[in-house]
């Protein structure tokens, strides 16, 4: 026989305080456990690698302003009429 009174939890939230969860059957409401698509929440990319290798960001930041200054200088050349073969 099923109960249809409200069913609590205790979940501790810190070193001395717990708060109540109320706890609910799936069999009864469906929506108590909300499907999932992915096991886990997803971590953004480039959050956990610049965290990991901060140095290896660094580099891969300025390597891209780097090569952007490059690109910049030569398009300014070939347009003044240098030509680069």
């Amino acid at each position: 026989m099923e109960t249809t009174e409200p069913y609590f939890s205790l979940v501790k939230t810190g070193a001395s305080s717990w708060s109540a969860v109320l706890v609910q059957n799936e069999k009864t409401n469906p929506a108590a456990r909300p499907e999932r698509k992915h096991p886990l929440p997803p971590v953004r990319v480039a959050e956990a690698w610049t965290e990991r290798f901060p140095r290896l960001a660094l580099a891969l930041v300025a390597l891209t302003i780097f090569a952007a200054s490059v690109t910049a200088e030569i398009e300014y050349l070939r347009q003044t009429g240098h030509l680069f073969r």
